[in-house]
């Protein structure tokens, strides 16, 4: 559940530093791991949860007794988190035909195709964890963020319908 109201920028910014301390002692609690430093994908997410946020989805993953995979989970209050992601999968109607951009979002990660829209974030009631074991089998948040769990894969059937959206101006364009 999204409401349609965007934001033109994360409310939630302001919160980073905490949010990142509060994920590194609930992984400790939660006996997690966390990768690597340089493999630290989550606090690229960081924005887009509150403190808050991140302790309902550790807690639903703990009472939900699950262990490895992508769960997503519907927490009691949707501001708490906001998402980029637009189209079928939160609601919207198809992007199937809405022109894409491609946006480089860092080392290691491929192109991804994404929307352009003045307002980027939306209220989300969803926080999605990716916790797969490492190389030792240990259970490792290799990242979480706001919104439903989408295919890595930018080639997979979800993303013909559904994007994420950025500003113009974040968006690095490609030539």
């Amino acid at each position: 559940m999204s409401n349609v109201e965007f934001f033109t920028n994360s409310p939630f910014s302001d919160r980073n530093d905490d949010s990142k301390k509060v994920t590194e002692t609930l992984c400790r609690h939660y006996n997690v791991e966390l990768p690597p430093v340089g493999a630290r994908h989550f606090l690229s997410h960081l924005d887009e949860l509150t403190p808050l946020a991140i302790e309902k989805a550790f807690s639903l993953f703990d009472q939900a007794g699950i262990s490895a995979g992508a769960h997503t989970f519907q927490i009691d209050n949707p501001f708490l988190a906001v998402t980029r992601l637009c189209g079928v999968k939160v609601g919207d109607e198809s992007l199937e035909n809405e022109v894409r951009t491609q946006h480089y979002r860092g080392e290691d990660r491929p192109l991804q195709p994404v929307v352009i829209r003045e307002k980027p974030f939306r209220e989300t009631n969803k926080v999605t964890l990716i916790v797969f074991p490492n190389k030792e089998g240990n259970l490792t948040l290799y990242t979480m963020h706001s919104g439903p769990a989408m295919n890595p894969d930018f080639s997979h059937e979800d993303w013909k319908t559904n994007a994420l959206a950025f500003k113009s101006e974040e968006v690095n364009h490609v030539v």
